[in-house]
C-alpha cells in the first residue's frame, strides 16, 4: 500500500534525521519577515464575505498522476494564487513521493501574506518542531497515522505547543466522529482513498452531511475543508451545499496555464445562503455572559459576537469561558473580543487563545500601541472605539462610535453620528441602542453596522427574546429600505 511506503520512508527521514544536527526552534523572520498568521482566521474571513476560502496547493508530482509540474519559482506560483483570492497556501515538503521541498515552504512563506500550511506526512512530534523551524503557520495532521485516539491528542497538543495550528485530515466519517471528539477547529476530508489512491468527490459531501447531523459531537465553529479531486469551480458546489467551509485545490491549479485566473473562479465559489450584492447592517451582540446567551446572538443571526476581557468591568467573562463558548460560533460570524489599556502583549496573547477574529480597543489607544498590536496580530480585524469622528484617525479596520464605556448604553450625541456618516467612514454604532428604537436609528444615521449590549437585556443579564427582537428589527428595516428602493 503507497500509504505504508510513504510512512516507512518517514521514519528513516526522522533516524537519519536525529544522526545531523538538531533543528533550530523558530527564530525571528524564519521563513520571512513577517509573524505567524492563523489559517483558521484568514479562512472565516471568507466565510464572513459569503465564500469558500481556497487554500491553493504547489505540488510538482504525486503517486497517484506522476509528474504534474516543475515549479522551479514555488514563491512566483504561490504569488499567482494570492492575486487570484487565495485565502491561505499549502505547500508539500515530502520530497520522494511528491518532488517537494522544505526550502519551497521557507520561499513561499517569505513571499505572500497570507498563512502557509506545510503539507506531508507528520508522524512525530520532531517534524512539528522542524515545521515550526521553517516558517510553517499551519500542519497537516492524518487521523489515520494514529492508531490510538489518545495518539492523535498528543500530537495535536504538540502542534500547539509550537504555536502553529492543525488541519486534522480524514477518510470516513468514523474518522471524523473520533476528531470531531477531540475538538479539532480545521478538519479536512480528503476525497482521495489514501490506500489506493481513488478519488471520490462525494465523499467530503457525505462526511460534511455526517458531521452536521444532530448528535454528531462537531463544534459549531469547526471548519470544514473539502480535499482533492476539484478541477473546475462548479465542482464544489455540492461540497459547499453539503455544508463544506474551504477547499483543498492542488492539481488543477497547477497544471492551469493562467493560475490566478483560475484561482480566482475557486475563490469566487459562494457559500448556500450568502447574500449577493449590497452588502447588508451587520449586527453585533456584546458584553455575551454565558455559552447559552452567545448561542442564542448565533441562532438569532448576529454577524458578530462580543465577550469583555477586561478585568474589574461588570460584564467581564474569563479568558477560558470566552474560549470554550469561541469554538461554539460558526464560521461566518465574527469573534471579537473588547479590550482597553492593557498591555498589546497581554491583548495579542488573549486574542490567540480565546479563538478571536478581531480586537475591541476601548481605551483611547494611541497610534504606537496600535501599531505595536497589528505588529503582534496582523491577521486578525482592529476595531477602535471613538466618541467622535474627530478621533477616527490611524489605523482600524472600522471605527465603533461609542460615547461611553462600552454597555453602558450611553446614546451617541446626534452631531457625532452625522459626522460620521457625512465623512464616509466604514463605521459601527453603539450606545443607548434597543430592539425599539434602531430602526430608527438606522434610518437616520445609516451606520455600516450596530452593537448593542445592555439594549438586550433583562434583569442585568443577556435575553435571548430581546436579543432576537433587536437583530429581527434590523433586518425588517433592511427589508423596508431595499423594497421602497
Amino acid at each position: 500500500m503507497i500509504l505504508d511506503a510513504i510512512v516507512e520512508a518517514k521514519r528513516r527521514e526522522l533516524a537519519a534525521a536525529r544522526e545531523a544536527p538538531a533543528v533550530a526552534t523558530r527564530a525571528a523572520g524564519a521563513g520571512g519577515a513577517r509573524p505567524p498568521l492563523s489559517l483558521e482566521r484568514a479562512l472565516r474571513r471568507r466565510a464572513r464575505e459569503g465564500r469558500l476560502g481556497l487554500i491553493a496547493e504547489c505540488k510538482r508530482r504525486s503517486p497517484s498522476a506522476g509528474e504534474i509540474a516543475p515549479i522551479p519559482e514555488p514563491a512566483r506560483l504561490a504569488e499567482r494564487y494570492v492575486e487570484g483570492g487565495a485565502a491561505a497556501l499549502s505547500v508539500l515538503t515530502d520530497r520522494t513521493f511528491f518532488g517537494g521541498d522544505p526550502a519551497d515552504l521557507r520561499a513561499v512563506r517569505a513571499a505572500v501574506p497570507v498563512p502557509v500550511l506545510r503539507k506531508d506526512f507528520l508522524i512525530d512530534p520532531d517534524q512539528v518542531r522542524e515545521s515550526a523551524a521553517l516558517g510553517a503557520d499551519a500542519v497537516l495532521v492524518i487521523a489515520r497515522l494514529f492508531e490510538q485516539p489518545e495518539q492523535l491528542a498528543a500530537m495535536l497538543d504538540e502542534v500547539e505547543r509550537a504555536g502553529l495550528e492543525a488541519l486534522v485530515e480524514v477518510h470516513d466519517e468514523e474518522e471524523a466522529a473520533r476528531v470531531a471528539a477531540l475538538g479539532a477547529r480545521l478538519v479536512g476530508v480528503n476525497n482521495r482513498d489514501l490506500a489506493t489512491f481513488r478519488v471520490e468527490r462525494e465523499r467530503a459531501e457525505r462526511v460534511a452531511r455526517f458531521l452536521r447531523a444532530p448528535g454528531q459531537g462537531r463544534p459549531r465553529g469547526a471548519l470544514l475543508v473539502a480535499e482533492s479531486g476539484y478541477r473546475r469551480p462548479e465542482e464544489l458546489l455540492p461540497a459547499a451545499e453539503a455544508g463544506v467551509d474551504a477547499a483543498l485545490v492542488g492539481e488543477a491549479l497547477v497544471r492551469a496555464g493562467d493560475p490566478a485566473r483560475l484561482a480566482a473562479g475557486f475563490a469566487a465559489v459562494r457559500r448556500p445562503g450568502a447574500p449577493a450584492g449590497r452588502e447588508r447592517v451587520r449586527v453585533k451582540i456584546c458584553g455575551l455572559d454565558s455559552l447559552e446567551a452567545t448561542r442564542a446572538a448565533v441562532e438569532a443571526g448576529a454577524d458578530a459576537v462580543g465577550w469583555i476581557l477586561l478585568p474589574g468591568r461588570r460584564r467581564s467573562v474569563d479568558p477560558e469561558a470566552a474560549a470554550a463558548w469561541a469554538r461554539e460560533v460558526p464560521p461566518a460570524v465574527l469573534r471579537v473580543g473588547v479590550f482597553a489599556r492593557q498591555a498589546p502583549e497581554e491583548v495579542a496573547a488573549l486574542a490567540r487563545r480565546c479563538r478571536l477574529d478581531a480586537v475591541q480597543l476601548h481605551g483611547g489607544e494611541d497610534e504606537a500601541y496600535v501599531l505595536r498590536l497589528r505588529s503582534l496580530l496582523p491577521d486578525a480585524e482592529l476595531i477602535r472605539a471613538v466618541a467622535s469622528p474627530e478621533e477616527a484617525r490611524g489605523e482600524a479596520d472600522r471605527w465603533l462610535l461609542d460615547p461611553g464605556e462600552g454597555g453602558a448604553g450611553r446614546r451617541a450625541p446626534e452631531e457625532a453620528a452625522l459626522g460620521f456618516r457625512a465623512r464616509g467612514l466604514r463605521w459601527w454604532l453603539a450606545g443607548g441602542l434597543d430592539p425599539e428604537n434602531v430602526a430608527g436609528f438606522l434610518e437616520r444615521y445609516r451606520p455600516d453596522g450596530v452593537d448593542v449590549s445592555s439594549g438586550v437585556e433583562s434583569g442585568g443579564r443577556k435575553d435571548p427574546g430581546r436579543i432576537r427582537a433587536f437583530v429581527q428589527a434590523v433586518r425588517g428595516w433592511e427589508r423596508a429600505r431595499h423594497g421602497a428602493a
